[in-house]
């Protein structure tokens, strides 16, 4: 039997209008219209034009920093651990192919 209050949070979920629901569950038009949204507030703040407001520097300046950041710290990060990921799964399928050999005492299917 379901709980008591499942109903209560059922009803109030449906009654919430779609603007406060998660965004996959918004009507297509208005995902499309949010999309576009963000993209032309992202265009605004990265393109140079003039004249060059604080709001614009402002971004500009993280941006650069981000790239830095990324350029410096992650990348080379990034680049070393997907470089042992590949290897650690090397491995395991190396070690698998010899654990199915050996306690099935054949080739792997």
């Amino acid at each position: 039997m379901a709980p008591a209050t499942l109903l209560p949070r059922v009803m109030a979920a449906v009654r919430r209008p779609w603007y406060a629901r998660a965004w996959v569950t918004w009507p297509r038009p208005a995902q499309a219209l949010s999309i576009i949204a963000a993209a032309l507030v992202v265009f605004a703040m990265t393109s140079g034009g003039s004249p060059a407001t604080p709001v614009t520097e402002e971004a500009g300046a993280i941006a650069a920093f981000a790239r830095i950041t990324w350029r410096l710290l992650l990348q080379p990060a990034a680049q070393h651990l997907f470089a042992i990921a590949v290897a650690g799964s090397v491995v395991c399928a190396a070690a698998w192919s010899a654990l199915t050999r050996l306690a099935l005492g054949g080739r792997p299917s």
